[in-house]
């Protein structure tokens, strides 16, 4: 009886594992099925790696001279930290940075601040600069550059200092009597944020504490012409005096939204005006030592016009007006009026 019902056991074993495996096999059916349903259909040249063809490579695009100007503001930020510590490894220790943003600053009147937040996004401005700055001198071989950054009052400092608790640079004001005095460490650069007419005694002061303190000097986004009628020749020569024992390190300024100045330390400042053939894009349309004056610049204007019209159209072509034309005409007012009140 044992042995009898070993034997079933052995039977009905073996007919389980033979169920198994046939419903395994089932199963494995229509995984494979549902697998190459659910598949993309083959491609006919597919067949053979040798049948594909690679695609032809893109040619190269001839460089432009305007791709020397920046893609967005951060890399116009970028660019000019970097070109101001080239500029400060080279022994340059006065430096001018001008990143001038229509909307919000404007080199003559200054900050222009039509909405709520624009001053705000300029000290941000700022401190990016700054930031950059400091990332550009460790690059350069500095391992902890120290950055004191000067604001125009103290008002604005407090508020900085209160919002930035995290800033790897100090903060100050230009109305401190003595900006440098306090400070426990000597700073390694000194940043002066957007000084306006007003702080050219105390900037001709800073200088030379700066100078005393072996400290390189940077003025970002400087006002220093006012345009107001009454300033006398003895400050204007006094402001120019100043200012030309500073270096331009970077400056980017547009002219209304067909134009461009753009000076990158240490190459020469470029004009840059609207290519009528190709929107967004700009022709170089001068190259100088220095930078251009309101005169300069409506010769320099006068002369891209007639070689983009052509000095051969006949008269009837010449009395049409043109978009040129008109886009020519803003730009000599423009540098006119800019002109003017800088003189």
């Amino acid at each position: 009886m044992v042995a009898a019902a070993a034997n079933v056991s052995n039977v009905l074993l073996r007919s389980r594992q033979v169920g198994q495996a046939k419903a395994l096999g089932r199963r494995r059916r229509n995984h494979q099925h549902v697998l190459r349903r659910c598949a993309p259909p083959s491609s006919p040249t597919s067949s053979s790696s040798e049948d594909i063809t690679p695609p032809s490579p893109t040619p190269p695009q001839p460089a432009r001279d305007d791709d020397v100007l920046p893609d967005s503001l951060d890399d116009a930020v970028s660019i000019s930290a970097a070109r101001t510590t080239l500029a400060l490894n080279q022994g340059v220790t006065r430096c001018i940075v001008e990143l001038i943003i229509p909307e919000l600053w404007d080199p003559i009147s200054g900050a222009v601040m039509a909405e709520s937040g624009d001053q705000m996004r300029l000290w941000d401005l700022s401190r990016s600069f700054i930031v950059e700055l400091k990332q550009s001198m460790e690059d350069a071989g500095n391992p902890q550059p120290n950055v004191h950054v000067l604001y125009p009052d103290e008002g604005v400092a407090a508020l900085l200092r209160n919002r930035w608790q995290d800033a790897e640079f100090t903060i100050g004001s230009m109305n401190e009597r003595r900006p440098l005095a306090r400070l426990e460490d000597r700073p390694d650069v000194v940043v002066v944020a957007s000084p306006d007419p007003q702080s050219l005694d105390s900037l001709q002061n800073l200088e030379l504490a700066a100078s005393d303190m072996a400290t390189s000097l940077v003025l970002l986004n400087p006002r220093l012409a006012s345009g107001d009628a009454g300033i006398g020749l003895n400050v204007r020569r006094m402001r120019q005096n100043f200012l030309n024992r500073f270096s331009v390190t970077y400056s980017l300024r547009p002219i209304e939204d067909f134009g461009a100045q753009l000076k990158r330390y240490p190459e020469m400042w470029k004009i840059f005006l609207a290519d009528p053939e190709l929107p967004g894009r700009y022709c170089l349309a001068k190259e100088l030592v220095n930078r251009p004056s309101g005169d300069e610049m409506e010769m320099i204007i006068d002369a891209y016009a007639r070689s983009v019209r052509g000095d051969e159209e006949d008269d009837d072509q010449k009395g049409d007006a043109s978009p040129l034309d008109s886009i020519m005409a803003t730009m000599r007012s423009v540098q006119r009026f800019m002109n003017q009140i800088t003189k």
